[in-house]
């Protein structure tokens, strides 16, 4: 799977994102998310405590099960 990411600052409400070659005339799916930035003076998972709920963090954890076994 190729997958491109990039870490942009919104100016706007208008996103442009140009595509490879390879990529175009296909179905693909976009997830934009807003990063937050660690606090300082932590590092490792620590950095991420708080940022993500647990009931969204075990959404995401059975999204990416669900995804993976649509695969085999």
């Amino acid at each position: 799977m190729e997958a491109i990411r990039q870490i942009l600052t919104s100016r706007t409400n208008h996103l442009e994102i140009t595509l490879p070659d390879n990529l175009v005339n296909k179905k693909l799916e976009v997830i934009i998310l807003s990063v937050t930035e660690p606090k300082k003076g932590t590092s490792g998972y620590k950095s991420l405590m708080g940022s993500v709920s647990a009931e969204e963090a075990q959404k995401m954890l059975e999204y990416v099960d669900s995804s993976r076994n649509e695969r085999k």
